[in-house]
């Protein structure tokens, strides 16, 4: 039984991989080879669509906390939150940006302004070598929240085990 169940939760974690992956290639699409095609960047067509690719983010996040609330025995409400955090910081912190574009080989020159990227609306111009940061700084935040909690299950593991054992106690001779 516990083998179908880590086989069921391999399965989900590819699909929501894969799913993840298909959105942001799609994201790219839009915001990178269709302007090689004409496209001219308009909010007319541009918060419609980032709001669409938005909820799909969040949706897929609540399919991962709903797949793992009702797959787990023991529930975790802080691992809930970082299995959402896990897909919505990459995506508001634009690593698959970072990610496509290390795949294409090159980024965009520090000169063009990303525009389509919701910080540029704060902190303008918004360029590569802000991107790069910014999706550092997401991608460390990340792996700190990560290693807290995995920190704190070793932690845990590592008293409990403790806890119980029990020295044998040698025979007098």
């Amino acid at each position: 039984m516990q083998y179908v169940r880590r086989r069921s939760v391999i399965v989900w974690v590819a699909v929501l991989l894969a799913l993840y992956l298909v959105l942001t290639k799609i994201d790219l699409i839009v915001h990178y080879d269709l302007y090689q095609y004409g496209l001219k960047f308009d909010l007319s067509w541009a918060n419609p669509y980032w709001f669409c690719l938005t909820a799909c983010f969040w949706g897929l996040a609540a399919l991962a906390v709903t797949s793992y609330w009702l797959e787990s025995r023991n529930k975790n409400k802080y691992l809930v939150t970082l299995l959402a955090l896990t897909i919505l910081i990459p995506y508001y912190f634009g690593f698959e940006d970072v990610l496509w574009f290390l795949s294409r080989g090159s980024f965009p020159a520090e000169s063009v302004e990303w525009s389509w990227f919701w910080l540029n609306n704060y902190f303008p111009p918004w360029t590569t070598s802000r991107h790069i940061t910014y999706s550092v700084i997401g991608m460390v935040l990340l792996t700190s929240f990560w290693g807290l909690f995995l920190g704190k299950k070793w932690i845990t593991f590592s008293f409990s085990y403790l806890r119980k054992y029990k020295p044998r106690k040698s025979k007098a001779k």
